[in-house]
């Protein structure tokens, strides 16, 4: 009988370790914002990353995150300016980079590392759950605000 006790505790923690991701809140970590460039154009634009502890796991989730932190990433910051400039979702999640140059980059092949921003870390662009683009780049993405006169679509990404 004690042991089915242990066993049954055993199966509870595990659940709610391994579930915890589901229902813990959602929460912004930090913003990050630099420049980079498109290699083939030389077009320059702004790139924001913004990371996400527990991010949402549907579509729908996504965007009520849009919905609930858009002003917050938005407001007081130059985010959105140019035709190319973009908002990069991800989640908080610091790894090794795959060669200690990606540090001097913004945003790799395979990694964001901000720079450095991050100390010794970047962030796994397989992390990245959606994008937000301004309507100027076109694409028929699903537009989901309008914020001082900028129509915004999402784009999701690993979904």
């Amino acid at each position: 009988m004690k042991g089915v006790r242990i066993l049954t505790a055993l199966i509870v923690v595990a659940s709610v370790y391994f579930s915890s991701s589901y229902w813990m809140p959602t929460r912004i970590a930090g913003i990050y914002q630099g420049e980079d460039r498109m290699q083939v154009s030389d077009i320059k634009f702004k790139s924001t990353v913004v990371l996400v502890d527990n991010p949402p796991f549907t579509k729908e989730g996504i965007k009520k995150l849009w919905v609930k932190s858009n002003k917050f990433v938005l407001e007081g910051r130059n985010v959105m300016l140019g035709k190319y400039d973009k908002i990069v979702f991800i989640k908080n999640n610091l790894i090794r980079p795959y060669n200690s140059q990606e540090l001097k980059y913004w945003e790799g092949d395979n990694q964001f590392c901000l720079r450095g921003s991050l100390g010794d870390k970047c962030l796994s662009k397989d992390d990245v759950f959606f994008v937000i683009v301004s309507n100027e780049t076109g694409g028929g993405y699903d537009d989901i605000s309008d914020y001082n006169g900028i129509n915004y679509s999402i784009v999701f990404v690993n979904r």
